[in-house]
């Protein structure tokens, strides 16, 4: 783990520090051009049209459906790309609130559901991994209520698997990789998003950005780190029975 969250004040603190770095990657992926037509999926690509009770409700019927085939046949790989589809689907649409975060014990079960039908679906190692598929659950997994980085690096990977190079799709993944705590691979698909960048102005734009994270994101790990001895210090002076106070960190601006 990347943290340590072994206290509810650093757990909480954490949360903090994941939502705000969040909130940063949704802007700045903007301006890396990624949330337009060049990402290559999102949720109208999952599960036929229509309103959002539509969507939740077809991926309801998506996902029984599948799962009685899988049933039949674990191994059947059409089936397990629609049930990761429609898990998806219904999450988006029920667990979150409009900032991301899980709500209630009901909406972790749907986030779980989705993490689950999605792992599986790459246990299967399809083929050709939907782009659709791959590129929602890179940014499902981005989502504050979830915080996996890691895996958000992971689908986008198999996205780029699929699609042309592009330096939008490669500073995304930096991003990704440093938030999941491998500054090696981070270090790896900047230096591809700036070699595939078309023009000097995008290579700068490009660089400013991926060093603004790398500054907010060393600065958040140096205040959790700050903030795990104040509290480790305290909890030793403070009497017996009680507890220490933990400091909250302000958000990132």
């Amino acid at each position: 783990m990347l943290f340590d969250t072994s206290s509810p004040g650093r757990k909480r603190a954490v949360q903090i520090i994941f939502a705000s770095l969040a909130i940063l990657m949704g802007g700045g992926l903007v301006l890396f051009g990624i949330g337009s037509s060049q990402s290559g999926g999102g949720l109208t690509d999952i599960v036929n049209n229509g309103g959002q009770s539509t969507l939740a409700d077809q991926g309801k019927k998506d996902a029984e459906s599948a799962q009685k085939a899988l049933d039949k046949n674990p191994k059947d790989v059409a089936a397990a790309e629609k049930l990761a589809r429609a898990r998806f689907a219904i999450a988006n649409e029920e667990a979150f609130d409009q900032t991301g975060n899980v709500i209630d014990a009901k909406a972790q079960a749907l986030v779980t559901a989705a993490d689950e039908a999605w792992t599986n679906y790459l246990k299967l190692a399809p083929a050709e991994p939907s782009r659709a598929v791959s590129a929602s659950y890179s940014s499902f997994y981005a989502y504050p209520g979830v915080a996996q980085y890691d895996k958000a690096a992971r689908a986008l990977e198999v996205n780029l698997v699929s699609r042309p190079p592009s330096a939008g799709l490669y500073a995304q993944l930096a991003i990704y990789w440093l938030f999941g705590g491998s500054t090696e691979k981070y270090a790896d698909a900047r230096r591809e998003a700036i070699k595939l960048a078309e023009s000097d102005s995008r290579k700068a734009g490009i660089t400013k950005q991926l060093d603004d994270y790398k500054k907010q994101y060393d600065e958040a790990i140096a205040a959790q780190a700050k903030q795990a001895k104040e509290a480790e210090k305290e909890q030793e002076t403070s009497p017996s029975g009680t507890s220490p106070k933990i400091k909250t960190l302000p958000l990132l601006q």
